[in-house]
């Protein structure tokens, strides 16, 4: 995660979003595909398996790039 500041945030956002952070917040996030899809999400490939789990890259309506992984539990691979 990269550290709040700018030119994102103003100093004193930034130190909001640090504190929250450190205190859990913000700290999880659990969406489903299809409410990603609804969304406009757009999955740039199938569900792969890879060494360390399953791997899903989608762009989000804006274009920006990401990765959902799920990762595998000790010798699961």
């Amino acid at each position: 995660m990269t550290v709040p500041g700018p030119p994102v945030f103003e100093p004193e956002t930034a130190e909001q979003v640090r504190s929250l952070l450190a205190k859990g917040a913000m700290g999880a996030l659990f969406v489903t595909t299809d409410e990603l899809k609804a969304r406009g999400v757009e999955f740039t490939s199938e569900p792969t398996r890879m060494p360390y789990g399953i791997d899903a890259p989608f762009r989000d309506p804006f274009g920006n790039e990401f990765r959902m992984v799920q990762t595998f539990d000790e010798g699961e691979a």
